[in-house]
């Protein structure tokens, strides 16, 4: 695939799972055998159904989440994405009990494109400026 459609591939897969929280489609988007290289400390997400866990206690701890696409930039074969969210803390998160604090998260992470597929991920999150906003 060229980076066009790299870079459609990941826009997709985030409009429908992350902002629209779709988990049920996951599979058009991600290779069975993804591999996820980040994640938050103390939650290891490597495989699709740790990132589903992971996105399930998230959006406990965060229900209103909005996320949005900041940047995206693909070749053919990385995509890179920043990607930016606002909510409200309504539920514990890493110890921390709901506090009703608006949050503003972000991140970046590079996906590496496979036979049509997102094969791995490695992401960043500003796991520090969050805790710092909830304490």
């Amino acid at each position: 695939m060229g980076a066009f459609e790299n870079r459609e591939l990941v826009r997709k897969y985030f409009d429908v799972v992350w902002i629209g929280g779709d988990w049920s489609r996951v599979g058009e988007f991600v290779a069975p055998d993804f591999r996820n290289h980040g994640s938050f400390p103390g939650m290891p997400a490597t495989t699709i159904e740790d990132g589903r866990r992971v996105e399930e206690q998230g959006r406990l701890a965060f229900p209103d989440i909005v996320f949005q696409l900041v940047h995206i930039a693909a070749d053919e074969e990385w995509v890179a994405r920043h990607w930016a969210a606002d909510a409200t803390h309504a539920g514990e998160f890493f110890g921390v009990p709901a506090t009703g604090r608006k949050v503003h998260m972000e991140g970046m992470v590079f996906s590496r494109i496979a036979d049509g597929k997102i094969a791995e991920e490695w992401r960043i999150i500003d796991t520090a400026g969050l805790m710092k906003q909830l304490t």
